[in-house]
């Protein structure tokens, strides 16, 4: 697996169960994204509501909600003012795999 992701903190209020993860890149990524696993992390019955991943090193990181995947986003193209493409399915950048990756979820209560 190329992605390490632990809990930091899990809170409920009124009908909302909130948390708190840290992600760890690894080896290779691969197209698509890679699967974060946060209804099992959490241990949650049902899917995310919200997601949010924020890094230091400047890359974007993106949650796919349909297929609970964490997407990486760099300039490969170079150049200003240009779009950001997928990560490569290839070796992780060095930025990456050395950045701070934190992120929120929000789940609904599970009645």
């Amino acid at each position: 697996m190329s992605l390490a992701v632990t809990k930091l903190n899990k809170s409920a209020n009124l009908g909302t169960i909130f948390g708190t993860f840290s992600v760890v890149a690894s080896s290779n990524y691969a197209a698509g994204g890679e699967v974060l696993g946060l209804q099992a992390l959490f241990g949650m019955r049902k899917a995310p509501l919200f997601v949010v991943v924020r890094g230091m090193a400047g890359f974007i990181y993106e949650y796919d909600y349909a297929n609970d995947k964490l997407l990486v986003f760099t300039n490969s193209a170079g150049g200003a003012n240009a779009a950001l493409t997928e990560h490569t399915a290839a070796a992780y950048v060095a930025g990456i795999t050395g950045d701070t990756i934190r992120g929120f979820v929000k789940f609904p209560k599970a009645l």
